[in-house]
This record gives structure tokens, sequence and C-alpha cells, in this order.
């Protein structure tokens, strides 16, 4: 019985190990796994890490002004290159709009779990969310 209550700790270890369905499933064993996965996420995808969505959209920013000036040049070879990195740009940004659904699925099923924390942590994915459109945009 000791390993089922030290399951809680040590969840957001192996969070970006898990595939959403173990996410599920691991949040259906216990009220306190729940608690602890959507910590864990928050933490390390809503807060404000180097793993979050804000911080991605960042980079992404950034590399979308480095596509912006290799198309400016004008060359063939940097037309070619800026249109390539555009195409990975969108497919960067539908993964993490993805991702920001299942946040908000797992949310929506267990953020019950947070009590007082759930408006905090809803508030950082909605900014994530406005972040990554305006992005989009």
């Amino acid at each position: 019985m000791a390993e089922a209550a030290d399951l809680p700790q040590f969840l957001p270890q192996v969070l970006p190990m898990l595939e959403w369905v173990e996410i599920r499933r691991v949040c259906l064993t216990q009220q306190q796994c729940s608690r602890s996965l959507v910590q864990a996420v928050y933490q390390r995808y809503l807060g404000e890490a180097p793993s979050s969505v804000r911080a991605r959209v960042q980079r992404l920013g950034d590399r979308l002004n480095g596509a912006q000036a290799a198309q400016a040049r004008g060359s063939p070879e940097a037309l070619a290159s800026a249109a390539v990195e555009v195409m990975v740009l969108q497919q960067c940004t539908r993964v993490l709009s993805e991702n920001c659904e299942k946040y908000a699925d797992l949310l929506e099923r267990v953020g019950f779990t947070l009590g007082d924390d759930l408006e905090e942590v809803s508030d950082a994915l909605l900014a994530s969310l406005d972040r990554l459109q305006a992005f989009a945009s």
C-alpha cells in the first residue's frame, strides 16, 4: 500500500513520458493522482517553464522573424528556406493547439481536484491559448 500512496509524488517526474490515454487512466485511479498530474501540467506546460506553451510560442516567434529576414533577402534559396520554415511553424502551432485542447480536457475532467487553485491554472491555460492564437494569426 505504501507504493500507491507514493504515486502522486512521482507523477510530475514521469509526466513527459505519459501519453494522454495513460494520463486519463492515472487520473481515474485516485483523486490525489489527478491533483498531482494537473499541477504538474500547470508547472511544466502552462507556467513560466522553458517547456511551457508561452515559452514555445516565443521561440516560434523568433523563428518566424528569421524566416521573414530570409524572405526579405529575396534569393531563391532564401525564399525556399523561408517557405519550409513557415510550414514547420504551422505544424508546431497545430501541435501546441492540440496540446492545449488536451490540457483543457484534463481540467474539465479533473480540475475540481485543485479546489481554489483551479482559477489560476485555468487563467494560465487561457493566457497560453491567447498567445498561441495571436501568433497563429
